[in-house]
């Protein structure tokens, strides 16, 4: 097993109310412990217009999460990510 990078990723999640929001973020957080993934900060950065219209959302959630995770698996967590019907967008970046 490789070691652990840290990466950067950035959410946006479809407009949902705030409790659906948290149950989605809880989802999110636990596929990234499936993966062996560790999560070490998380930002909201609230409500925002969307400049292209996705699935039909105008606007949407937008959230930045630092984490740790063996590289062997990013590949996994975005999958997990491009499946979940919540999550409009999402890139991952290695953070140095």
């Amino acid at each position: 097993m490789a070691a652990t990078q840290n990466y950067e990723l950035v959410l946006i999640f479809s407009e949902l109310d705030a409790t659906a929001l948290e149950k989605v973020r809880e989802g999110v957080k636990a596929s990234f412990e499936k993966r062996k993934a560790t999560v070490t900060e998380v930002k909201e950065l609230g409500n925002r217009p969307l400049f292209h219209e996705k699935n039909h959302f105008k606007r949407a959630n937008f959230n930045t999460w630092k984490f740790n995770a063996p590289s062997e698996n990013l590949k996994l967590i975005t999958n997990d990510l491009n499946v979940n019907s919540d999550v409009l967008k999402s890139m991952i970046v290695k953070a140095g």
